[in-house]
C-alpha cells in the first residue's frame, strides 16, 4: 500500500470531481495520474492558494481516496457508465456543469469538448498523462475540510508538488485510515469549497 499527499489550489468540483457516487481526478496532475496505481491512496490537503488561513502544518484533508480504478481518457470517453461525468453547460444542476470527462478521442488524438475551467491553453498539461484515476472508496470533505491529529498527519508538501510526497510509515498510514473510516462515511461529505457552501449533505 502506497500513500501519497499534495495541495489543491483548487477545489471547485472538476479536480477531484466527488459526484455521482465515485470520486475521479481526470484533468490536472498529469504526474499524479500517470504514477499512482490501483490500491494506492490519495490525500488532498488546503493551500494557501486555496484558503489564505492555511498555515504550513495545519493543512486541512480536502480528500482522500483509495484508486480503485484506472482508466485512459478513451476508455472514459467511450464509455456510457462514464456520460454523467461530461460537462453539460446547459444544465442547471452544478454537477452536472462542472463535468471532468473534457477529452473526446478523435482519430489518434483528443479533443477538448466545452467545460467551465479549463481551455486550450491547459491541453498540453492535461495530456502528459492521459490516465483517469477512479475511486469507490473515498472521502470529500470539500467546503468541511478536516484538520487531522498531529499523530496522524502524513507528510505533506510546503508548497506546490507535481508528484505529491509519499508517507512510508505504515502504522502512521493505517492510524490515518482508522481515524477517517470511524468518524466519517464515505462518498461526498460536503459540496466543494469555491462553492461557498458549508452544509454537510
Amino acid at each position: 500500500m502506497r500513500f501519497f499527499s499534495y495541495k489543491l489550489t483548487h477545489d471547485d468540483g472538476l479536480a477531484p470531481n466527488p459526484f455521482w457516487e465515485f470520486l475521479t481526478l481526470a484533468v490536472c496532475k498529469p504526474e499524479i495520474r500517470e504514477n499512482r496505481n490501483i490500491g494506492d491512496w490519495i490525500a488532498g490537503f488546503s493551500s494557501k492558494e486555496l484558503d489564505s488561513s492555511c498555515e504550513i502544518g495545519k493543512e486541512k484533508l480536502i480528500y482522500l481516496m483509495k484508486v480503485t480504478g484506472k482508466i485512459p481518457f478513451s476508455k472514459y470517453w467511450n464509455n456510457p457508465k462514464y456520460d454523467i461525468k461530461k460537462p453539460d453547460l446547459a444544465s442547471s444542476d452544478l454537477r452536472k456543469h462542472i463535468g471532468d470527462n473534457i477529452y473526446k478521442p478523435v482519430r489518434m488524438e483528443y479533443e477538448q469538448v466545452p467545460n467551465v475551467r479549463h481551455c486550450s491553453s491547459d491541453m498540453d498539461k492535461d495530456l502528459k498523462s492521459k490516465q483517469v484515476l477512479l475511486s469507490d472508496e473515498f472521502y470529500y470533505f470539500g467546503a468541511s475540510a478536516i484538520e487531522l491529529p498531529d499523530d496522524i498527519r502524513p507528510k505533506i508538501p510546503f508548497r506546490q508538488s507535481s508528484n505529491g510526497y509519499e508517507t512510508t510509515d505504515v502504522q502512521c498510514i493505517n492510524n490515518l485510515l482508522k481515524y477517517v473510516s470511524n468518524n466519517y462515511k464515505t462518498g461526498m461529505i460536503d459540496y466543494p469549497t469555491s462553492w461557498g457552501r458549508k452544509t454537510q449533505i
